[in-house]
């Protein structure tokens, strides 16, 4: 018992740790069923319309956008199922935010 008590205490100071140094999320879509829901954060709903008519030009059906604070910018991350094409198009977007 005496042994377990101090790798408690390392296993909840790491996951502390690792939650107070991750990034924030600026905004999270995922994108399912040809559907965007606006997963965390906050995004207004001409953004959320002009993004789900780029997927829907592309023809996606899921996917996940997730924006990341980069200093004063925003960074941009996309799952596999978003093809190239649709993500330069939601990058060219985010510029114009």
């Amino acid at each position: 018992m005496e042994r377990l008590i101090p790798i408690l205490a390392v296993t909840v100071g790491a996951v502390l740790l690792y939650l107070a140094t991750r990034p924030k999320v600026v905004f999270q879509i995922k994108y399912r069923n040809g559907i965007p829901q606006v997963a965390r954060g906050r995004l207004t709903e001409a953004t959320r319309s002009a993004i789900h008519e780029i997927c829907c030009q592309n023809e996606m059906r899921s996917g996940t956008i997730t924006a990341l604070p980069r200093g004063k910018r925003v960074h941009l991350k996309f799952s596999r199922d978003i093809p190239p094409g649709c993500q330069q198009q939601i990058r060219n977007l985010m510029l114009l935010d």
